[in-house]
């Protein structure tokens, strides 16, 4: 069932709340649940209707009880109660991705390499583990991450429930959907998340912005970075510098040979092979265009 529901909070600036309060229905269809079949109804009506310009919906009125029973336990292939990405108890309200879109995935798989091309120039390719997708869980709610890295040796009392460094990725959905993503990672990491990166792509467009969130011991979250790629001519262009990854972020202790001595730097260069990647699965490059990033 479709809802034009008000939004009661005041998004990202609101800390007692809930993480995915600013999602509104002007960024992204809303549904409230009801029962098992009229969510089945509601994915299929949000597919067919949004599928083109949106890759996820909101159902909201889904308490931990309905999560716990209905959504939690399915992990058929396939299946429309197993495609949630996004849990907020306090908000009773539950992100479902309705498909995965090319240009998404690959903007996600893109950065990952080019982060393990910047570890490999200082000789550190090996000492960051991909953790993938894999669920998080905190009292604030549940959620995935588009990509997510810890050390692979991590400092002595250190879990291994967190990631260092998570990248969320935005394709169809409104800017919104990634502060929802940063505020998430902030509040539920209690500080044990220590970079966020943002990745923006324009669907009409050949665009992409990459935003990097730093985050403090106490979870205080800073926007640090902004890097801006765009297609002029044939060619990309970036504005906004090299993206720096400080080297204690990454690893969580200090360097302690040579090699290590300065941070992580994902380059120009780099930045314009991945937004050429994604450009060029958007079809807003062609194969001449893109034999200088092969």
């Amino acid at each position: 069932m479709k809802t034009n529901e008000p939004d009661s909070t005041t998004g990202d600036e609101s800390p007692s709340r809930g993480f995915l309060g600013n999602l509104v229905p002007s960024d992204l269809p809303h549904y409230a649940y009801t029962n098992r079949s009229q969510f089945e109804h509601d994915f299929q009506e949000a597919f067919d209707e949004f599928g083109e310009t949106n890759e996820y919906f909101l159902v909201t009125g889904v308490t931990p009880e309905i999560f716990d029973l209905v959504f939690l336990p399915t992990e058929e292939e396939g299946s429309f109660f197993a495609r949630w990405t996004s849990f907020d108890p306090e908000l009773q309200r539950l992100l479902v991705r309705m498909g995965t879109s090319s240009a998404h995935e690959n903007a996600a798989e893109e950065f990952s390499d080019a982060l393990t091309t910047a570890l490999a120039r200082i000789g550190m390719r090996r000492e960051i583990q991909r953790i993938g997708t894999a669920m998080h869980e905190a009292p604030t709610g549940r959620k995935q991450a588009d990509k997510a890295f810890r050390p692979t040796r991590l400092p002595r009392g250190r879990f291994r429930d967190w990631p260092t460094v998570v990248v969320e990725v935005a394709y169809s959905e409104s800017i919104s959907k990634l502060q929802s993503d940063v505020r998430y990672w902030t509040r539920a990491g209690a500080g044990e998340v220590k970079v966020i990166i943002t990745i923006c792509v324009a669907r009409n467009r050949p665009e992409i912005i990459i935003e990097k969130w730093g985050v403090d011991y106490q979870g205080n979250k800073s926007r640090e970075q902004t890097v801006q790629i765009r297609k002029v001519g044939s060619r990309s262009r970036v504005s906004g510098g090299h993206l720096v990854l400080e080297f204690e972020r990454l690893f969580l202790r200090a360097p302690t040979t040579p090699r290590e001595q300065r941070n992580v730097q994902i380059t120009e260069e780099d930045l314009e092979g991945l937004a050429a990647h994604v450009w060029y699965e958007q079809e807003f490059m062609d194969d001449d265009e893109m034999t200088p990033y092969l």
